[in-house]
């Protein structure tokens, strides 16, 4: 706590020692030793105390007021002490008077600061440092810090106060948030010494989680501070996905969630496959593998998302794929006809329901007019990734006949062989401008070296699947590099896409000799590409779901 100020005589003590001052000279008077015209000057005013520090979201924050919230209603009252506007380096004074405010007072009362939406001009609205020329928010927040002491206020320190509030002391809240993150204790206190955020380029600092954070706090999201080193136990949790054609046609995939690992400070969930498809029941539904630091692995149930509690937090998948994610508030589903809650998912926000499967109508026909019971939530989860893996997804691989190197791709994808009316001769790189026009290439050199020259080419997708009406675009380039003992080959100079990812090619060792090739995919940098959406039924919603279905 930073404070300034002397020690002060309260007011009664002062009072008494005057009036025995007054007597003493009236003593003199009468004696004919005193001047009855020589009052004694009244007593100074207390010196204010101060409470100083810094407001920041991702960078420091300015026009943003902080006071000291004596009634903790989480807002700055008329006759509250309060600094004025923070300046473009968010630091705030806030003066109290010790004689109003006291000691007691002052332990129980937190620092807020307000920070608050509004036209970039004007002077009330907030404007973080990182991004100096808009609002630093669509909504009005309070960020706060633990009572009675000045210094940092911002999203981690507001965090801290959650877990106080859940009956932590400080020093236990601070330990639990740094591990809740993956970020420092230091850290809380003071990130800005961590590179300022890009939004075209994610950086896994103290000061994204701070960001990130104050995104939860500005949509209201149900903060939550856990106990990392508490025991845990295995539960079934959320509905992760769903296909559904039809009985004998389906696939879901279950969380397990909270297998906490033997001392250490990480939860461990497993996911839970079935597969049926033509009456097979179980077939392989791992159709993904993350390139990791020793080669390829394959998502299955046998390598567990390692994460930690609380929200927000943070994660990695597949021994790659690292994230923060943030919940919102549980919607209530308790009464709700399942048809209609299927239909409003399968077309909304974070949707994980019949996912790249089409129509969600024969789920909706199957579940019918039943309801949900009681307890039955669907969460709306938002996810940062922190890393851009490479990975692929096993899908159309190519004949093994055609070929199982990548050098092969070139002679067999050759510019002087392609049908600009049907796409043939070419490979895919995913969806151009809109997911209607596909992004095209073809070798334009014969010779299977490193690196060497490509033709790209725009075409239409009229059905969604197959390509038409071939455009040529512009000339690149291809490289075939070696990451982590994984040869991938990639695509530089081609047109901007609407994708969140970039594709190029790779060979997968099955074992024994037995490789394929496979299309893979790497996250873009930006923020925005590495931002996504997850709405999950829980438990007990999907248990009535899979009874009504007969799962």
């Amino acid at each position: 706590m930073q404070l300034a100020g002397r020690y002060f005589i309260p007011k009664p003590a002062l009072h008494h020692l005057l009036s025995l001052t007054a007597a003493a000279a009236l003593g003199l008077s009468a004696c004919g030793g005193g001047d009855d015209n020589d009052d004694p000057s009244p007593p100074p005013a207390p010196e204010a105390n101060t409470l100083t520090g810094q407001v920041a979201r991702s960078g420091a924050l300015k026009n943003v007021v902080v006071c000291l919230d004596l009634n903790a209603n989480k807002a700055c009252d008329a006759d509250e002490p309060a600094s004025g506007p923070t300046g473009a380096d968010g630091k705030y004074t806030v003066k109290y008077d010790p004689t109003k405010v006291t000691p007691t007072a002052l332990t129980a009362a937190a620092l807020i600061a307000q920070v608050k939406a509004g036209d970039a001009a004007a002077a009330t609205t907030a404007i973080d440092a990182d991004f100096p020329t808009a609002a630093a928010t669509t909504a009005d927040y309070v960020l706060t810090r633990p009572a009675g002491t000045g210094g940092a206020i911002n999203p981690l320190t507001t965090l801290v106060t959650v877990g106080m509030a859940g009956g932590m002391t400080e020093a236990v809240a601070r330990e639990n948030v740094a591990i809740q993150l993956g970020i420092a204790v230091a850290k809380i206190d003071n990130y800005q010494d961590d590179p300022p955020q890009d939004p075209n380029k994610v950086q896994d600092t103290a000061r994204l989680a701070a960001a990130f954070t104050s995104s939860a706090i500005r949509v209201k999201a149900p903060l939550r501070v856990a106990d990392q080193k508490a025991a845990a136990s295995e539960s079934l949790g959320d509905l992760t996905s769903l296909v559904y054609t039809d009985a004998a046609n389906y696939a879901y995939s279950q969380n397990l969630d909270l297998q906490k690992t033997v001392n250490t400070t990480e939860t461990r969930s497993r996911t839970l496959y079935k597969w049926v498809k033509a009456g097979a029941l179980n077939s392989d539904p791992f159709d993904t593998a993350y390139l990791t630091a020793t080669g390829w692995t394959i998502c299955r149930t046998n390598v567990p998302f390692v994460g930690t509690a609380g929200n927000p937090n943070r994660g990695t998948n597949c021994g790659a794929d690292t994230s923060m994610t943030f919940r919102m508030n549980p919607t209530d589903l308790g009464g709700k006809v399942m048809k209609n809650v299927v239909t409003e998912m399968a077309s909304g926000l974070g949707n994980t329901i019949n996912v790249g499967a089409g129509s969600a109508s024969a789920l909706a026909s199957a579940v019918g007019e039943a309801q949900f019971p009681a307890a039955s939530t669907s969460t709306l989860r938002i996810r940062m990734k922190l890393n851009t893996p490479v990975y692929t997804v096993f899908g159309n691989g190519f004949d093994r006949k055609t070929a199982t190197q990548l050098e092969q791709l070139i002679p067999i994808r050759q510019a002087s062989t392609v049908n600009l009316s049907t796409g043939s001769g070419m490979l895919s790189l995913g969806a151009l401008e809109n997911d209607k026009r596909n992004l095209r290439v073809s070798f334009t050199s014969t010779a299977t070296a490193a690196t060497g020259p490509v033709q790209y080419y725009g075409c239409d997708l009229t059905d969604g699947v197959n390509p038409s009406n071939c455009t040529v675009l512009n000339t690149g380039t291809y490289t075939i590099s070696t990451e982590n003992g994984v040869r991938l080959m990639r695509f530089e100079g081609h047109p901007v896409t609407f994708m969140n990812h970039i594709r190029g090619y790779t060979e997968f060792d099955w074992g024994n000799g037995d490789k394929q090739i496979f299309g893979f995919r790497q996250l873009k940098p930006s923020q925005n590409a590495r931002t996504s959406y997850a709405n999950r039924i829980n438990a007990t919603g999907w248990a009535a779901m899979a009874a009504q279905l007969g799962i």
